[in-house]
C-alpha cells in the first residue's frame, strides 16, 4: 500500500520529465514537493551543524542518512533486504557502523576539539 502511493506521483513525474522540462514538468505537484522538502532537510541540517559541536550532531547525520536511505528504498522503491544467511552479516555490519561511529565521536581529540572551554592558543609576540 504504501510503495504504491509513493511509486505512482514519482513515475508520473518522471514521465513528465523524460517528455522534457515544459509545462508538463512544471505543472506536477511533485516537483514543488521536492523543492519544499530539499529546503526543509537544508533548513534542519543547518540548524543541527549551528546546535552544537559538530561532534554531536555528525554521529546523528550519519546513521540518519544511511537509516533514512533504507526505509525509503524498501518502502518506496520495493528494494528487499536478503534473508536467510545474509541477515546476520548485514546486522553485524550495521552494528559495527553504529559502533564506529559512535566510538569516533568519543575520541578524547575529537571531544577537545569540539569543547566550549578549550584554551585558545597563545598569542604570538609581535
Amino acid at each position: 500500500m504504501v510503495t504504491q502511493l509513493f511509486r505512482e506521483p514519482i513515475e508520473d513525474h518522471d514521465q513528465a520529465l523524460s517528455e522534457g522540462i515544459d509545462t508538463a514538468f512544471l505543472t506536477t505537484w511533485q516537483t514543488y514537493g521536492f523543492a519544499l522538502f530539499g529546503a526543509a532537510a537544508l533548513f534542519f541540517l543547518e540548524n543541527a551543524m549551528q546546535a552544537g559541536p559538530l561532534v554531536a550532531s555528525q554521529p546523528a547525520i550519519t546513521l540518519g542518512d544511511v537509516g533514512v536511505s533504507l526505509a525509503l528504498g524498501i518502502t518506496i522503491y520495493a528494494e528487499y533486504v536478503r534473508g536467510g544467511w545474509w541477515l546476520p552479516l548485514q546486522l553485524l555490519g550495521a552494528a559495527l557502523i553504529v559502533v564506529g561511529v559512535l566510538a569516533l565521536s568519543k575520541l578524547p581529540l575529537a571531544r577537545a576539539l569540539s569543547s566550549k572551554d578549550r584554551k585558545p592558543p597563545p598569542a604570538e609576540a609581535p
